[in-house]
Formats: C-alpha cells, structure tokens, sequence
C-alpha cells in the first residue's frame, strides 16, 4: 500500500488508508488547496482563510511552504464547526500557521490511473504548488504529473534601464530580487546577492539573472551581463540543496 504527494519540492511515500474507490480516472488538476490562518494543536484543528465546510471523512494534507517543517501531516476531517476544520490526527507543535500552511484536499482510492496530464495551481505565497493522490494498492502513471513553475516564486527584476556595473548594496534600486525559498524573507533581503537558505541569490545588474532555487541538488547560478560591463559576474549565486 502506498501514497503519493507530489509537488514542485517534495516526493514522498507513506502507508494509506483504505478507501471504497477503485481504479479511478484522474486528470487536470486533482486537488483544492485552502489557506490556514489559525492551528490550534491543543484541539487538533485549523482556521481556513476561505469560509468553507469539509465533509466528515474528508482526507487532507496539511503542508507548510516556509520555514523548516518539511514533513507533510496526513489526516481527515472530523467535523467542520464556527469556522473551524477539526481534525482525527494530532497536529505537531512545529507547524506555524504565519509560514504558508495550507490544507489540502486528497483524492483518494484503492488503485487510480491517470488518463490525461495532471496538474496542479500554482504557488500563490498562500497555496498552491502540490499535487497529492493516496492509493491503498496501485497508482498507474499513464500520463505526465506536472508541477513544473509551480513552487516557489522567482524574485521579480530590478527597474534598470540600462546596464551597469552593479555592486553588492543590499537595497540598491538596479538590483533583482532573490527568488524564494523556505525561508521567508525580510523586505531588507530581497535584493541580497547572496544565497539565504535554498532560495537563489538576486542579480546584480539588469541583465544579471538570479540564481535558481535548490531541492535535491543546487540550483543553477544566475548569468552574466551580455552587453557593457563584461567582466563583472552579477549574476545570483545558486540555491543550496535540502537533501
């Protein structure tokens, strides 16, 4: 018995529940993703963003986007009660509702097959970016899962005009911003050369890239400047790998 989660930043296979489905038609996109704004642990519950009702037996994942609880938390719903999502599982005190935690709804089965690509939305600083299919047997992947452009955000570019030589002040105006990565970042490292966590470092001047974020392996580095000042590497340093 397996379960799959995919996402643009993890893979990961658990045991599954059992489930009444079998050999369900999956494609386009599979899951909703809904905000969480409160968690409360001590009554194993969540607050939406979204005023909505879950139905009892509901399956979902709660995944945090930020900071350094990486490990997604399988459960269902309970009951859904003055704006409240009451869940059948503990929830651990390390998921912090300010660091993009969403709730997930699952589709679940015994076997599935995807019969066209499947796909998910994407990242929107609040949700989004997951794709996530629980199977008690056999999932058959006839077709693609795509989650491609769908994770963290890249930095936006800096406002000039015209190439220059660029330094490493970290809020000058020319400057690129640092894409993001799992730590969230304070406005003042935005446009910081440098790499913070797996986050890839801004570019230095207009044509200077940014470097790419990192998951298993380091992101790539950011690239030169291909008119005036040749000579001078401005492009964003890599994200550092999680694994």
């Amino acid at each position: 018995m397996s379960l799959a989660f995919f996402s643009c930043i993890v893979l990961c296979v658990q045991v599954a529940y059992a489930s009444p489905n079998d050999n369900i038609a999956l494609h386009g996109i599979v899951n909703r993703s809904y905000a969480v704004i409160a968690i409360d642990t001590c009554r194993d519950a969540v607050r939406l963003l979204d005023d909505i009702q879950l139905a009892s037996g509901q399956r979902v994942v709660l995944y945090q986007a930020f900071g350094y609880h990486r490990q997604p938390v399988w459960t269902s719903v309970d009951t859904s009660e003055g704006g409240w999502i009451y869940l059948t599982s503990s929830l651990p005190s390390t998921l912090d509702g300010t660091l993009a935690v969403q709730l997930i709804t699952v589709q679940r089965a015994i076997s599935a097959r995807t019969s066209d690509t499947i796909r998910c939305i994407a990242f929107d600083g609040l949700r989004g970016g997951v794709i996530a299919i629980e199977c008690t047997d056999t999932l058959y992947v006839n077709n693609v899962i795509e989650a491609s452009r769908c994770g963290f955000r890249g930095g936006l570019p800096g406002a000039a005009r015209a190439d220059k030589a660029g330094g490493d002040s970290v809020m000058h105006w020319t400057l690129g911003q640092n894409g993001e990565g799992i730590e969230r970042l304070a406005a003042r490292k935005r446009t910081d050369k440098t790499v913070l966590t797996q986050g890839g470092g801004r570019g230095g001047a207009r044509n200077g890239g940014g470097g790419g974020g990192g998951n298993v392996a380091d992101g790539g580095a950011g690239g030169w400047q291909c008119s005036a000042f040749t000579g001078a590497y401005v492009g964003g340093a890599s994200g550092r790998h999680l694994i």
